[in-house]
């Protein structure tokens, strides 16, 4: 994001797709950012977890039904105005490559990644800057983590 003025920020967590979708209205546009966990020794990202063995990465899945690449946008994504952009993101433990994360993901290169260190760094400057709302995540990122 830029330094476009923040009218408003939504946040909610899909039951299914992907686990967080934040909805950013600026002054001059929206914006939507889709964030996918990678939890620890999950293999719910994994083709064929649940389904068939040939299905997708979810990351891949996730990224065509955002982008209009299937023929209903998903029911995660309340903004699905083709004029709101869509940032992928990926929260990993580690902040390992998409390619180690998903290797030969379709769209590997649409997504950044982030780690915990990394995102609770941005989280704590954003925090001493005054950003509000801020405090409960910040609490839960590091309870326990031993890099503070």
């Amino acid at each position: 994001m830029d330094t476009d003025e923040v009218l408003s920020v939504t946040a909610y967590w899909p039951s299914s797709g992907v686990d967080l979708v934040i909805e950013v209205e600026l002054r001059t546009r929206c914006e939507v950012i889709v964030v996918e966990h990678k939890r620890f020794d999950s293999p719910s990202h994994r083709p064929g977890y649940k389904t068939k063995d040939n299905a997708p990465w979810q990351t891949d899945a996730a990224y065509d039904a955002a982008t209009g690449a299937t023929k209903r946008p998903p029911r995660w994504m309340r903004r699905t105005d083709a004029d709101h952009p869509v940032k992928f993101v990926v929260l990993d433990g580690y902040g390992k490559s998409m390619d180690q994360l998903y290797p030969d993901g379709l769209h590997n290169k649409k997504w950044s990644v982030t780690s915990y260190p990394q995102l609770g760094r941005v989280l704590r400057a954003e925090h001493d800057r005054g950003v509000g709302g801020l405090v409960p995540l910040l609490a839960t990122l590091y309870s326990g983590s031993p890099e503070r």
